[in-house]
């Protein structure tokens, strides 16, 4: 395994590998790990850089400023506006979302079922085995309830007010193995 730091625009760098993934979050994470395990060479691309834990802001200014891409505006629309929440560092999402796992919703299944003709019953039960073996993994654990944080008690109380939806009845799993209960989860 091998490292290279940022490298300046115009500058040239060659590196043989089997496939390249873009992205160090989650997913890129995810795939990169799971291509090198089956014994392919990867090239892990991040736009962002490595932080050690002391380099990390200290304040929401300087969080916007450093690791969310454009200061955390990006938002989506369905039935309501949500925000994207996105980083350029090492880790991506992970740095910012105070290492949140969610597992794909049932109801999804169900959509994917009704809407586009699919087996949601064997997509489901495929991708929660992934699921259970990444939980397993990464150490993951439900978010004590006062680590919540106000906006995901509001988000909750709000979508259990509406009679269901994804959130309702919904906790929150993080990864936990360093964690120490130090940070709070939205």
């Amino acid at each position: 395994m091998s490292h290279v730091a940022f490298q300046p625009k115009g500058q040239q760098f060659e590196y043989q590998a089997d496939y390249v993934v873009v992205g160090s979050g989650p997913g890129g994470a995810t795939m990169a790990n799971a291509l090198a395990r089956g014994g392919a060479s990867v090239c892990l691309v991040e736009a962002g850089p490595w932080r050690d834990p002391e380099h990390y802001p200290h304040s929401t200014f300087g969080a916007l400023r450093d690791l969310f891409d454009d200061y955390g505006n990006g938002l989506t629309r369905g039935r309501a506006f949500w925000p994207v929440v996105q980083a350029s560092a090492v880790g991506g999402a992970s740095t910012i979302n105070s290492a949140i796992c969610v597992r794909t919703p049932a109801d999804v299944f169900d959509e994917w079922t009704t809407d586009h003709g699919l087996d949601g019953d064997l997509l489901r039960d495929t991708l929660w085995a992934h699921q259970d073996t990444l939980e397993q993994e990464l150490s993951v654990t439900e978010v004590p309830p006062a680590s919540r944080g106000l906006f995901n008690r509001l988000a909750k109380q709000g979508a259990d007010a509406l009679g269901g939806g994804r959130l309702a009845g919904d906790q929150r799993y993080r990864y936990r193995r360093e964690l120490r209960n130090a940070g709070w989860a939205g």
